[in-house]
């Protein structure tokens, strides 16, 4: 799902921002609003590894946000916002002042792990930092 949030009230846009995704991701389903949040989402999937940008036009302006997909490790901004506090949370990419307050894509969690064993990579990382922990006052 790709998700932008709005400043103003759903009912005060017009009309629904247009959407384009790059070539290897296919837009599913058409945009779907939340009055009561201020949001529209679109659900989108990925056909093959792609590293691109979606583009909306908002009353002849462009906002784009990142969007990678594919196996491996990729670095991927979740959320682009225009807010400072939000910055904070998500340095990577700062939307221009407008009416799109953030846009967020939401990735689906990665999972690693050794054969038949996967899990949630966090899962890995506490487990491999406490195994580091206890065996390093050993090492001395």
């Amino acid at each position: 799902m790709v998700t932008i949030g709005m400043d103003r009230p759903l009912e005060l846009l017009s009309p629904i921002p247009q959407v384009n995704v790059p070539d290897g991701i296919s837009l599913e389903s058409p945009p779907v609003r939340v009055f009561s949040q201020r949001q529209v989402s679109w659900r989108i999937r990925p056909l093959r590894p792609v590293t691109g940008e979606i583009r909306w036009l908002l009353e002849g302006r462009h906002i784009a946000k990142s969007v990678v997909a594919g196996e491996g490790f990729r670095y991927h901004a979740r959320r682009s916002t225009r807010s400072l506090w939000e910055v904070l949370r998500y340095p990577a990419e700062r939307l221009p002042p407008g009416q799109v307050e953030w846009i967020e894509i939401d990735y689906p969690p990665a999972d690693l792990g050794l054969p038949g064993l996967e899990t949630h990579w966090s899962i890995w990382f506490a487990a491999f930092s406490m195994l580091g922990a206890i065996l390093s006052p050993l090492g001395r």
